[in-house]
């Protein structure tokens, strides 16, 4: 946000997380939590709000900043959206989840060649790894709610660590490997079942 490296590499998410609850406290106050209407044209902006600029740029009309927190942040109110339609049954929550994915689907590969240029890490690896994650992601999201599926002791239990393990797992992972460095060798396995037990 303030042109700054994050103290952790895997801390930014948490600044997501964060704008995100905070929106959801200004949407709850204002009595709008539920509104699809509202919450699509939300999601909706916040698509633009990293598309936009990026394409402004492309083209070569506006040399504005380029955040990817709106895409992001577009992705945790399809979960609302998706909540809404699949769970709640709200009268056009179907047609804003569905026009959320088509948007993001095309923003997206609008901004990838962009991210990968300049090697910001919101594209990574390439477009298709990161279409086919989110393809798959949201295709397995539907079965299980579908199907009412997977039902599972063991997948709740790992639901129910898996928040403190993100946030733990890094210092656990440095402490340890101040001990038991990494060497790419298979001793490497024994050091990765240290720091997985311990957080």
């Amino acid at each position: 946000l303030f042109g700054q490296p994050w103290l952790s590499p895997i801390y930014w998410t948490l600044f997501i997380e964060l704008v995100f609850y905070i929106l959801i406290a200004l949407l709850f106050s204002a009595g709008a939590l539920r509104r699809v209407a509202v919450l699509s044209l939300l999601s909706l902006a916040l698509v633009a709000a990293t598309a936009l600029p990026v394409q402004l740029r492309i083209h070569g009309i506006a040399n504005l900043p380029v955040q990817y927190l709106g895409m992001h942040l577009s992705f945790l109110f399809l979960g609302l959206l998706l909540r809404l339609w699949l769970v709640e049954r709200a009268p056009g929550a179907r047609i804003a989840a569905l026009a959320l994915v088509v948007a993001q689907v095309v923003a997206v590969p609008s901004v990838a060649a962009f991210s990968l240029a300049r090697g910001d890490n919101f594209i990574m690896e390439g477009l298709t790894p990161v279409l086919t994650a989110y393809a798959l992601a949201f295709v397995i999201f539907m079965a299980a709610v579908r199907f009412d599926r997977p039902r599972s002791l063991l997948l709740s239990r790992i639901g129910l660590i898996s928040y403190s393990m993100y946030l733990f797992h890094w210092p656990v992972n440095i402490t340890v490997y101040r001990v038991l460095p990494l060497t790419g060798q298979i001793g490497d396995i024994a050091t990765m079942l240290i720091c997985s037990g311990l957080v």
